[in-house]
């Protein structure tokens, strides 16, 4: 987990009422509407978040990894998920009870400092998404796509399909393709494997993000 949930797994009255869930590739953790009734913490893996639109489009919310919680559902009125999240890799869960977590609040308020600075972290990571999506050309979208993502990865590879590339920024896989296609002709990225990217030029792509 990263510093922000550790906490979490380092709490012993946390820790005392744990559930550890393994996923596959392709399962869902929860679905969008199903009542927030845990907190999930992801131990080890990927994935992303999802919803659907009136076509049945997919749309992407972002990505997930190592160490990121599900808080934001949690503290809604309402307690439902607004997406569902997909993993996109071999998953490994930490599940807390709603109600376990909630007497743990009341009873140890220290804790909050961590929650606050968790919170914190996913709305940094959530304005560095807007920024990403605002950019007005689908040139200046794809590097801040990039750099967005090289930066949550553990070694500075990021492995993504071309249509979940499209779907996180709201651009044709063709549009998408093809300006994949000039970064790499142009030395901004590399590509390892299929699906699979690392970094050349970070300043270079910094550059076209921010014209």
């Amino acid at each position: 987990m990263t510093a922000d949930t550790a906490f979490l797994s380092e709490t012993e009255e946390f820790d005392d009422v744990k559930t550890v869930k393994n996923y596959s590739k392709g399962d869902q953790i929860f679905r969008e509407g199903e009542e927030t009734d845990r907190l999930v913490c992801i131990y080890e893996g990927s994935g992303k978040m999802v919803s659907y639109d009136a076509d049945g489009k997919e749309v992407i919310y972002g990505f997930f990894r190592d160490g990121d919680a599900f808080w934001g559902s949690f503290f809604e009125r309402e307690h439902r998920y607004r997406f569902s999240v997909i993993c996109l890799s071999d998953t490994v869960v930490y599940e807390y009870p709603r109600s376990a977590v909630e007497k743990m609040m009341i009873r140890n308020q220290n804790i909050f400092p961590e929650i606050i600075e968790s919170l914190s972290s996913q709305l940094k990571d959530a304005d560095e998404k807007i920024a990403v999506l605002s950019a007005p050309t689908p040139e200046e979208r794809l590097a801040g796509f990039f750099l967005y993502s090289f930066r949550r990865s553990k070694d500075g590879t990021v492995v993504r399909r071309l249509d979940d590339i499209s779907g996180a920024i709201n651009l044709r896989q063709e549009t998408v393709s093809r300006y994949i296609q000039r970064f790499v002709r142009e030395g901004y990225i590399k590509k390892t494997a299929q699906s699979s990217f690392v970094i050349k030029d970070a300043e270079g792509l910094r550059k076209i993000f921010l014209r």
